[in-house]
């Protein structure tokens, strides 16, 4: 049997930390675990999470490592590696995907090499003010991830523009919180905006269609291959996907 609190130790290996979680992975561990994974990757960057006395007591616990990834900045300024999970953490971890995002390794010596491999999807979450967001920030925060992957200008312009329309469109008509989100992978770049507005995908009107009274959209429909909305019980995300130049390391 599993505890059902979990607790978790430290060590410093000279270029990474070190991090140990003994224990039963739960809803409330998982809340502290975020809390503690975030502060190591703000502090150094470079983290190994040992996993060999760790257990799964609740499936969306494995949804911490990707999402305190992408909150402290992504690769490649924060890098996170997990270590030696047992069967069925590993099976946990690959059912929701994660190793994606969060690379798995078998061994220490395994994941030491795995800090210094790009994952196969690199992603940064940012909160948005409740306040109009300036575009002179989204369009930093557009040109770090498209320099740190060797994107061209031209992408990392056009990426910039349409998440500054999104945005614009989360704080004009939706409501707080509101996130951003790039991502990086071999389908291209990705830009999402999640908000509060409880507007359904079906009343939200598509460039061309009647009625339509604004050109944010249709901008973006001109810059992406494809675009969307997804519907969710307390909010929804825009989200669109842009073609990556023969430039980037993907």
């Amino acid at each position: 049997m599993w505890p059902d609190d979990a607790s978790w130790t430290q060590r410093d290996e000279g270029d990474h930390l070190l991090l140990t979680v003994r224990g039963g992975l739960s809803l409330g561990t998982a809340t502290s675990l975020n809390r503690v994974l975030d502060k190591l990757l703000l502090d150094r960057g470079r983290l190994v999470v040992d996993l060999s006395d760790a257990e799964l007591l609740w499936q969306p616990a494995v949804e911490v490592f990707p999402t305190v990834l992408a909150s402290a900045g992504g690769w490649p300024l924060a890098r996170m590696v997990l270590a030696r999970p047992n069967a069925t953490m590993a099976a946990a971890l690959r059912s929701a995907r994660v190793p994606v995002n969060v690379p798995l390794a078998e061994s220490f010596d395994e994941a030491r090499c795995a800090l210094d491999e790009r994952p196969s999807r690199v992603a940064r979450t940012y909160d948005v003010p409740s306040a109009t967001a300036s575009g002179a920030w989204v369009r930093s925060l557009v040109a770090s991830l498209c320099e740190d992957c060797l994107l061209s200008d031209a992408l990392s312009d056009a990426a910039a523009t349409v998440a500054t329309e999104l945005i614009t469109n989360a704080v004009t008509h939706a409501s707080a919180p509101i996130h951003l989100t790039l991502a990086l992978d071999r389908r291209g770049l990705h830009v999402a905006v999640c908000d509060g507005g409880p507007t359904p995908v079906e009343t939200i009107a598509r460039p061309g269609q009647a009625g339509y009274r604004g050109y944010g959209l249709m901008v973006v429909d001109s810059l992406c291959r494809r675009w969307g909305i997804t519907p969710y019980a307390d909010g929804k995300t825009v989200w669109a996907l842009l073609d990556v130049g023969p430039r980037s390391r993907f």
